[in-house]
């Protein structure tokens, strides 16, 4: 997805040096101090960003684990208090449990913006 923007970058880099290794009278001479400055500023406010995210995307993680743990409970929870051996209560655990499963297969997808149908 990208290959075409580093093709730009690259041969943007490669005609600004060209040129001014010929054209030398074209760039002025700058000292390396302030991109050096920028430089360590802007790694600085990345390293932050990048913390930042992948907190973001650990309490993410957690939080689906903690779904998935919730659901195999509530599922457990659903096989032991209905009663099975009654008229249709069989039907009524597997239904549940399916409902359960399903819910956590169209979350996933509403969070990926897919469609869920072919795994419900």
């Amino acid at each position: 997805m990208i290959l075409p923007q580093l093709i730009f970058i690259t041969l943007l880099g490669t005609a600004v040096a060209i040129g001014q290794h010929h054209f030398s009278t074209l760039f002025p001479d700058y000292t390396l101090a302030p991109f050096a400055l920028l430089g360590i500023a802007l790694s600085l406010f990345l390293g932050f960003r990048n913390n930042a995210c992948y907190d973001r995307w650990w309490e993410a993680r957690k939080q689906w684990g903690q779904l998935n743990v919730d659901s195999r409970s509530l599922s457990r929870q659903v096989i032991s208090y209905i009663d099975g051996q009654k008229e249709g209560g069989a039907q009524v655990k597997q239904q549940l449990v399916y409902l359960i499963i399903a819910f956590n297969h169209v979350l996933r997808h509403s969070l990926r913006n897919s469609e869920p149908w072919k795994d419900i």
